[in-house]
Parts: structure tokens; C-alpha cells; sequence
């Protein structure tokens, strides 16, 4: 059964008073930093498992303390840290003392004004929340207007790592192909059983239905790697990259969630996988997150992965994540997509949303989560309509020096 992750995460801060979220317990070290560990530790560890070229070891007592002294000596290691769904339901676990918006002009910093400058080296402590929401802050929507577009016999594949498909009892009628990798790569409404949807509970199906009505014909495939809570961790989303045989890789990838890390240092295991993948051919788009910060979020700021901010209908959306880093911007508020139906049209099945109103099939919902896929539809359409490549269609949508920008957001993509 999932549960909050509040009391199974534990809150850090990096020497400038950044914080992030990691696993207890449980370091990423390589063969090296696992050897020397084992010289100056006393703790009674236990090496979980190989991810990539690194070791998952669990059992550590002082994991911060521990990864900045094997970093110290010039050995990699971190901690496993935590990602969180992007959807506005909750932006990141982690609040700062000096949050600067694009809505708050006295806040020291705008789009255009991104450096990234003192907002970045300013201590911003971590506060660790009180209660883990408990509701999904998606609502009810009615059933939209359906435009016809003939699916392209020849559509990419995107793969879709998230919180999984609804299952059979709860999930939508796609109109185009849209699956789950396996029989385990579901998501239910209520998965604690506490009588409210959980907080990212059907966040896989919402952006599987973004990308099928951006880009008919797109072969959409949703793998698990978060909980209907939105939290995965560095070791298991790699884990589920790297599984992914060389000759099965999608075109495009998405995910749909990020994280802060120790030091603003690029995640050991995500990294890795990423960077095979992008190199094999694969586009990997991410969110940016919702924290209105110009502070990196990973994974979205790796070199090799497209990242998303969101903006609305008068500019940048008041949440999103900015600066330099951003690669591209497209709509994220008020978003509406397919999203679970009650279990044999019984409406007393399903949780209704935060104002009593009942879910059938559709919601919306706001969040750099739904600008990725946006993005991916957008790109999707690109080779659809040309024969082009993943990597020749972003050169098209995002890299063409003609196209609109916005200063903190990058390229404004709206496949609509």
C-alpha cells in the first residue's frame, strides 16, 4: 500500500543551507568510494545493490556527513536523493525563507534578471513540512471538445515514467495507443484507503492524455517509478533506465518530476542512465518544477535533457521554475486531460475532488508536469508531419534561433 512520504524521507541541507530530500540510510557510491568506505565507516552497512557503475548502500548512519567525506578525497557519492511529482498539488517538500516569482516583482529577481545570481547563494534553510498532503489538487472537468486529426501510421514511441496507468477498474478510454509496461505499472485513486484521491494519483494518465491528443498516433508506453504519493529516488528511477534493452529505447522520454540536490550537483545514478539513453538517440524532456525558483532542479537540468518550464495565459506561470538552465516553456495551468473514471460508472467509486465534484474521465490540473509533455506532443507532431528524427525535430520546435524565447523560460512551444 503507498503512503505519504512524510516520516519514510529525511530533509538535509548543503553547506550554503540549500536543502533536498534523500532516502535514510542509503549512500550512491562507486566501486572506489565503497572500498574507502568500508576503511573509515563502523556502521554495519549493507550493499542493497549495483546501479550502473555505482553501489546503493544502505544502512549508513550520518549519510550527509559520510557522502562529503568520501567527496572530500575525491570519490563520487551522494546520498539517494528524493524526486517529487511536478504537478501543482505540492511543488517540492522543501520551502524557502526568500521564494523569488516571476508574480512578485519586489522579490530581487525576474525571468530576465536570472543569472542564476544571489538567489542561488543566499542560504535558503530547508523547512520540513508539518502533514504530507493528502488530496490531489486536480478537479473535475467536463469532457472537452475532441477535434478529429488522423493518427500518423508512423508515430514515435514515448515513454512515460511516472506514477503509472490507472488500472483497468478506474482508467479512461484512450483514443490511441496508450499502455503500461507491465501488469505492476498501475496506479489506483486511493491507494492509502483514507477516502480522498492521493495527491499524484493518476498524474501518468493525465500526461499520457496530453501527449495522445497533442500528437494522434503517438505510441504512448507508462512505466511506474513514483508512488501515488509522487516520490521515486535516485537508485530506482535509474534502476528502470538502465533495464531498458539498447534496441527497445524510445524515441522521447518523459519525466515529470525533479528534485533538488546536495550542492546543486547533477544526481550520480539518474545522470548515468540519462546519459547512455541521449547518447543511443533517445530526446528526454523534464519538468522544472513548480518551486518558483531559479535554483537547478534535476533532472531536468542536465546538458543532455530538455527542460520545461510552464507559463499561462498572460506569461509565465507564477510557480514555475526559471533561469538559464530552461530550455523550452509551454501552457501549464488549468490544463485539462484524461484522468480516472469511476469503477463501473459508479460514481460512489471514485473520491470526488476538493470541492465535492465528481471525477468522469477528464480533470484539470496545473503544473510544469503538463508543460513537458506539451513539449513531447509538439515534437511528436514535428516528426510525424516530416520524417524527421527525435533529434531533428528539437533542432525544429526548440533550437531554431528565429523562434519566440522569454528570458528564465526559453523556447515557447504550443503544439495547439
Amino acid at each position: 500500500m503507498a503512503r505519504p512520504w512524510l516520516g519514510s524521507v529525511a530533509f538535509g541541507a548543503d553547506s550554503d543551507g540549500r536543502g533536498f530530500v534523500y532516502e535514510p540510510g542509503e549512500l550512491l557510491v562507486t566501486s572506489a568510494g565503497l572500498a574507502r568506505l568500508r576503511e573509515i565507516t563502523r556502521d554495519r552497512f549493507d550493499e542493497i545493490r549495483t546501479v550502473g557503475r555505482l553501489t546503493l548502500v544502505g544502512g549508513i548512519r550520518d549519510v550527509v556527513g559520510t557522502a562529503r567525506a568520501l567527496r572530500a578525497e575525491g570519490l563520487a557519492a551522494q546520498p539517494n536523493h528524493v524526486f517529487f511529482a511536478n504537478p501543482i498539488t505540492f511543488a517540492n517538500p522543501i520551502t524557502f525563507a526568500n521564494p523569488n516569482t516571476f508574480a512578485n516583482p519586489n522579490g530581487g529577481h525576474s525571468a530576465s534578471g536570472c543569472g542564476c545570481g544571489s538567489c542561488v547563494r543566499t542560504p535558503m534553510p530547508p523547512t520540513a513540512p508539518t502533514d504530507a498532503p493528502r488530496q490531489t489538487l486536480a478537479t473535475a472537468a467536463p469532457a472537452p471538445t475532441l477535434p478529429t486529426f488522423p493518427a500518423s501510421p508512423n508515430g514515435p514511441t514515448v515513454l512515460v515514467l511516472d506514477t503509472g496507468l490507472a488500472n483497468d477498474d478506474f482508467c479512461p478510454s484512450f483514443s490511441g495507443p496508450v499502455t503500461s509496461i507491465s501488469a505492476n505499472d498501475v496506479d489506483r485513486p486511493d491507494e492509502d484507503t483514507d477516502g480522498f484521491i492521493d495527491p499524484a494519483a493518476g498524474h501518468g494518465t493525465f500526461i499520457a492524455g496530453i501527449i495522445e491528443r497533442a500528437a494522434p498516433g503517438t505510441a504512448v508506453v507508462v512505466d511506474r517509478v513514483l508512488s501515488t504519493f509522487g516520490q521515486g529516488d535516485d537508485a530506482d528511477i535509474a534502476d528502470v533506465i538502465n533495464a531498458i534493452p539498447d534496441d527497445k529505447l524510445p524515441e522521447i522520454m518523459n519525466l515529470s518530476f525533479s528534485g533538488y540536490t546536495e550542492d546543486d550537483q547533477p544526481p550520480l545514478a539518474i545522470s548515468d542512465a540519462i546519459r547512455r539513453v541521449v547518447e543511443l538517440g533517445t530526446v528526454v524532456v523534464a519538468s522544472a518544477g513548480n518551486d518558483a525558483s531559479c535554483r537547478k532542479s534535476w533532472p531536468a537540468a542536465l546538458p543532455e535533457v530538455i527542460s520545461v518550464g510552464a507559463v499561462g495565459n498572460g506569461g509565465p506561470a507564477p510557480f514555475t521554475n526559471f533561469g538559464p538552465w530552461v530550455r523550452a516553456c509551454a501552457p501549464g495551468v488549468g490544463i485539462v486531460s484524461r484522468f480516472f473514471v469511476p469503477k463501473g460508472g459508479d460514481a460512489s467509486s471514485l473520491p470526488t475532488d476538493s470541492d465535492d465534484q465528481a471525477f468522469d474521465g477528464w480533470a484539470s490540473w496545473s503544473g510544469t508536469s503538463f508543460a513537458a509533455p506539451g513539449v513531447i506532443g509538439a515534437l511528436a507532431c514535428r516528426m510525424m508531419a516530416t520524417g524527421c528524427t527525435a533529434q531533428e525535430a528539437v533542432g525544429a520546435v526548440i533550437d531554431d534561433p528565429h523562434l519566440l524565447r522569454i528570458q528564465g523560460l526559453g523556447t515557447v512551444v504550443n503544439v495547439a
